[in-house]
């Protein structure tokens, strides 16, 4: 799917050309290793360039997941293609504080964000580049997946600093209707010729000099008027 996309984008619209999954858990000490370990490997056992990371703030939990994660792994039919994606992009990251912590999330900007730790919607509240985002210990990303509700559409590689869910939105064709008054372009006459002069286009220019009686902007006058 991803390869028809690339070939047709200019072509047609599409909504994003979408990367491997991801997905960052951010974790303290409420979190259960073992659950977490699962929730890694719902993400890692969909390919094997998937990232699944765990960044936490608690030291006895980053000490206990690989052990977790070895667990979980045995009990796993697709245990074989969750191992490499972990081997390959798997992370267990110690922050120093929550704010660190959510500071590794919104650099990555992933996919998926889950937060297994208290105060969940105010860490929330914190994060400014993610798809999506999952509260509270019982809400695990497949969740998203299969009932939620929201799109899970969802922008990957970095691309949640400046994308979105795919939505109604981007279905949607809009076209921009701009009208001027004689007096609005009057008043905004000198700025426009600046910029359009600047830029070296002077017809541009000239297009609103006329209009305004030849006397706006850095030529001044001398410009032919209506």
């Amino acid at each position: 799917m991803a390869e028809a996309k690339r070939q047709v984008v200019g072509q047609v619209g599409i909504d994003m050309v979408a990367g491997p999954t991801e997905l960052v858990i951010i974790a303290d000490s409420t979190a259960r290793p073992g659950r977490v370990a699962v929730d890694m490997i719902a993400q890692a056992e969909h390919d094997e360039d998937a990232t699944s990371w765990c960044v936490t703030t608690d030291p006895d939990l980053a000490e206990s997941l690989p052990a977790a994660l070895d667990e979980a792994l045995a009990r796993t039919p697709r245990a074989g293609i969750a191992r490499t994606a972990l081997e390959r992009n798997g992370l267990i990251a110690m922050a120093g504080s929550m704010r660190d912590a959510i500071e590794v999330v919104n650099r990555r900007a992933p996919e998926h964000v889950q937060i297994a730790a208290d105060g969940a919607e105010r860490v929330a509240t914190a994060i400014r580049n993610a798809g999506a985002i999952f509260l509270g210990d019982d809400t695990p990303e497949p969740v998203g997946d299969y009932m939620a509700g929201p799109s899970h559409v969802l922008p990957t590689g970095g691309t949640a600093r400046y994308g979105s869910p795919l939505g109604v939105y981007d279905f949607i064709k809009r076209t921009s209707i701009v009208r001027y008054t004689p007096a609005r372009l009057a008043r905004e006459a000198a700025a426009i010729i600046t910029l359009a002069e600047a830029e070296g286009l002077f017809a541009h220019a000239e297009a609103v000099r006329m209009r305004v009686g030849g006397a706006a902007g850095p030529r001044g006058s001398g410009a032919a008027t209506d």
